[in-house]
């Protein structure tokens, strides 16, 4: 939907949603606004900036010596952009059980 879609329409999406799972951005804080869960990821940024699901979790890579990238700009320190693959698949899932939405 990435393009295809208003804010609005993204509004209405989020709130039809029991999760919503996404990076640090907007979604985050809509859903949020709209009542709903938000399990965020982290890469280059981090809770730390300011920005977390007030509803919800996060999680960030773990065991990186430069992460938090420095905000602005988001230029990887160390050139291989680690901080991507830091967060896998199996936590996110894991995380989801946890939630134990209905």
């Amino acid at each position: 939907l990435v393009g295809k879609t208003s804010i609005k329409e993204l509004v209405h999406l989020i709130k039809l949603s029991k999760l919503v799972i996404t990076n640090d951005s907007a979604p985050t804080h809509i859903a949020n606004a709209v009542g709903v869960p938000a399990l965020t990821i982290y890469c280059a940024t981090s809770k730390y900036y300011g920005f977390y699901p007030l509803k919800g979790i996060y999680l960030e890579p773990k065991n990186l010596n430069c992460f938090p990238c420095h905000p602005a700009p988001k230029k990887c320190k160390r050139g291989d952009f680690k901080c991507t693959e830091g967060v896998k698949p199996k936590e996110v899932i894991e995380v989801i059980i946890q939630l134990n939405l209905k």
